[in-house]
């Protein structure tokens, strides 16, 4: 059986679901068993878990238990054939790699992963210094994006690691450098009524942005706003100051 899954797809809610179906379809024609459906005691919510599908590629469900980490590889803990997620123990705390095209870091990618999300894994083999072994799997793929956030399509998306002075073209500005960086804003009025400016920071080094370096504009009441890393600034110009959003 294959599992198809679209780009940069979690598995969560109604897609979940399908794939169950599909499996416990597949499980009925094969003689494998199933999906069982129980409730939890622990909270008393309905649950589903994998029943005797150890012939089909090891598939099973996972729950992650960290946010998204700055690597390709996410703490999981599987559920057991009773449908319940262990808690010790096998299964308990699971490595789960993940494929990100184009990156390796799943706080870099989108959709972006939280504690508590389902997935779907498999254990597949894998080459480790000329011994084979298998470990798991997520099936679902992921994209690097410059910002988790901006799923969205924008116009412009630069880098920058010095001194940089926006245009009305910019959309996302990635300071990336471990040393400090000024990003100037331009000033707020005329045809930059209505802009938006998405600064992220992708590195060690802080990130200040200037409102207005000609003017008297501001930033939220203030001439610059700082920008730590892993965090963005989201700005709008009402044709006289900027506003964070």
């Amino acid at each position: 059986m294959i599992l198809k899954l679209s780009k940069n797809q979690l598995v969560r809610g109604q897609d979940l679901d399908r794939i169950i179906d599909g499996v416990n379809n597949n499980a009925k024609i094969r003689g494998t068993g199933g999906i069982t459906v129980t409730t939890d005691p622990r909270t008393g919510t309905t649950v589903r878990g994998l029943s005797g599908l150890s012939s089909i590629a090891g598939v099973k469900r996972a729950i992650t238990s960290e946010d998204a980490p700055a690597s390709d590889t996410i703490t999981a803990n599987l559920y057991t054939s009773k449908g319940i997620e262990a808690d010790s123990g096998t299964g308990f705390a699971v490595n789960v790699h993940c494929f990100i095209s184009g990156g390796t870091d799943l706080n870099s990618a989108i959709p972006r992963l939280e504690e508590d999300d389902d997935l779907i894994v498999a254990k597949l083999p894998f080459d480790s210094a000329g011994t084979l072994i298998k470990r798991w799997y997520c099936l679902s793929v992921f994209q690097a994006s410059e910002d988790c956030d901006l799923e969205g399509e924008f116009e412009l998306i630069t880098e920058k690691s010095a001194a940089y002075t926006a245009t009305v073209s910019d959309d996302v500005i990635v300071v990336n450098n471990t040393s400090p960086v000024t990003i100037d804003l331009p000033n707020p009025t005329g045809a930059f009524e209505g802009k938006v400016f998405y600064i992220k920071n992708k590195n060690t080094g802080l990130a200040t942005v200037d409102a207005d370096t000609t003017g008297s504009s501001t930033i939220d009441g203030e001439t610059t706003q700082t920008v730590n890393k892993d965090e963005t600034l989201k700005v709008v110009s009402d044709g006289t100051e900027y506003w964070s959003v």
